[in-house]
């Protein structure tokens, strides 16, 4: 209550590919398993995390 909720779209869609936030937010906050998320994509379990993986650093350097 009263807490003020902060709009992770706006803080940090700009910082990365819009492909890779998308990802990232499916399995962050969207709880996604690696599975789900590869499914949705049309891609193998491996490349899944892979793009996972570099989407993080992507994001920890921006």
């Amino acid at each position: 209550m009263g807490e003020d909720r902060l709009d992770v779209d706006f803080l940090y869609s700009d910082l990365i590919e819009v492909k890779e936030y998308k990802l990232l937010k499916r399995i962050a906050l969207d709880k996604y398993s690696v599975l789900e998320a590869a499914q949705e994509l049309g891609i193998s379990v491996e490349a899944c995390k892979k793009r996972i993986q570099l989407a993080k650093k992507s994001l920890k350097s921006a």
